[in-house]
């Protein structure tokens, strides 16, 4: 059975169809296909304009310098980002750190205990491995 069929039998009209829509709410289609995504460049029309990965990644290596550089003391999630955003009080900028953090942590490159942020062994024998 195609998915065509399948939607036929389940919901009675084809995919493309417009679908009744819940009460107080605008109906259609849903925005995300026309949302910004992350491989669109932020900054259109300017030649060095960066995509949100590209910003995230750059987050990231700079979270991971910054906590490798100071290792073995450690930073605060809070004291990293106000040292990395020169004390800016924009929420964007906090939540850029944090976003980093948590994606290093993820991966296995940071541990975060309560308020601190540590490097993995991971992270600092590759450092290591690296300087040589």
């Amino acid at each position: 059975m195609g998915l065509v069929q399948w939607f036929k039998l389940r919901y009675g009209a084809p995919p493309d169809k417009k679908r009744p829509r819940a009460a107080q709410t605008a109906g259609g289609m849903a925005q995300e296909g026309l949302a910004p995504m992350q491989d669109k460049p932020s900054g259109a029309g300017h030649e060095r304009a960066t995509t949100t990965v590209d910003q995230d990644d750059r987050d990231q290596a700079a979270v991971l310098r910054e906590v490798l550089y100071i290792y073995p003391e450690v930073l605060t999630l809070e004291e990293l980002a106000r040292e990395l955003t020169f004390a800016s009080d924009a929420f964007g900028d906090h939540d850029r750190i944090e976003r980093a953090v948590r994606d290093l942590t993820r991966v296995g490159l940071l541990h975060q205990v309560g308020p601190l942020v540590l490097p993995t062994r991971t992270a600092t024998a590759f450092n290591r491995l690296v300087e040589l």
